[in-house]
């Protein structure tokens, strides 16, 4: 999304929801459209498990991101929110490590590692547990700590396609923020 609009949001951010998620200050931010069209057997290994959007790892630093639901069709799926059931040295192994084993895996191994056909994540694994779905609704947004796994809960993907009028359309914002004191 262009500057102008990222500011905007930004200043409804700053009014609404930034203490709410222990900000400051925004230092950055970042907007864009995203739609979800991919079928279960076309996504890739990361887009079948929840993720985490960290840009910093700053400790002064905290970043934010959101969704505004830009579709009617309910069906189309909303947001889940997962909690890890590995401690954060097998988490760190597993996700961020340069020597990942998932890195080098194929679709069909991380299958059988997952015990999980390819899918959207829309519930617990033995990796994570599933805290919460938030429902889509016309032009709600939610907002949410960038560091929680989260992941689109989409479960019904036959309804997913690429005309922006009929499919599941959002915007995603990511807030870079100065962590309150």
């Amino acid at each position: 999304m262009s500057e102008a609009f990222s500011a905007s949001f930004n200043e409804f951010f700053i009014q609404h929801v930034r203490r709410l998620l222990g900000a400051r200050r925004t230092e950055s931010i970042y907007s864009r459209l995203s739609m979800a069209t991919l079928q279960p057997s076309e996504l890739g290994l990361f887009q079948r498990i929840c993720h985490t959007d960290p840009i910093t790892t700053h400790p002064k630093q905290c970043f934010a991101a959101s969704v505004l639901y830009l579709f009617d069709e309910e069906n189309l799926g909303g947001t889940s929110f997962y909690k890890p059931t590995l401690d954060k040295d097998e988490l760190y192994r597993l996700f961020y490590s340069p020597k990942s084993p998932w890195c080098s895996m194929s679709n069909e191994e991380f299958t059988a590692e997952l015990g999980l056909e390819p899918s959207y994540q829309t519930g617990s694994n033995k990796y994570f547990e599933l805290i919460t779905m938030v429902p889509p609704k016309w032009n709600r947004v939610i907002f949410y700590d960038a560091y929680v796994f989260h992941s689109a809960y989409i479960t019904n993907p036959a309804l997913l396609n690429d005309d922006p009028t009929r499919g599941r359309l959002t915007l995603n914002g990511f807030f870079t923020c100065r962590r309150a004191a």
